[in-house]
């Protein structure tokens, strides 16, 4: 689900998919300060990058003599985050471990995003 929250000077959009930032646009004028997400070249804009920023070899790692397989930039990406508080001015969104994930990465987490004027 896409989001918007706005202010006197900007107006944000955030997807709960990967707590992506959308659009980060100024109300005067209505310039957009983000990349659009062309899947040209890259389809995101600004996902949340958790555990990890780049990619593993093969897309994998051994923990305790124990290998795992993750995705390019971890999960935070390719996860549905929760919405936690809606404001006019402010979002947040949190993303807790699941036994999916544990199969991907073997710790339990919580990670949150707040964004706020």
């Amino acid at each position: 689900m896409l989001y918007t929250i706005e202010n006197d000077e900007l107006c944000v959009q955030v997807r709960d998919h990967g707590a992506e930032l959308r659009s980060i646009k100024e109300r005067e004028d209505e310039t957009e300060y983000l990349w659009n997400g062309d899947p040209t070249w890259w389809r995101y804009s600004s996902p949340v990058l958790f555990p990890i920023v780049g990619k593993l070899k093969d897309n994998k790692y051994r923990v305790g003599g124990k290998t795992y397989e993750l995705p390019s930039h971890g999960l935070g990406r390719i996860s549905n985050f929760q919405l936690v508080e809606k404001e006019a001015d402010r979002i947040a969104f949190s993303l807790c471990w699941t036994e999916e994930s544990l199969a991907r990465y073997p710790w339990k987490f919580e990670s949150g995003v707040q964004l706020c004027d």
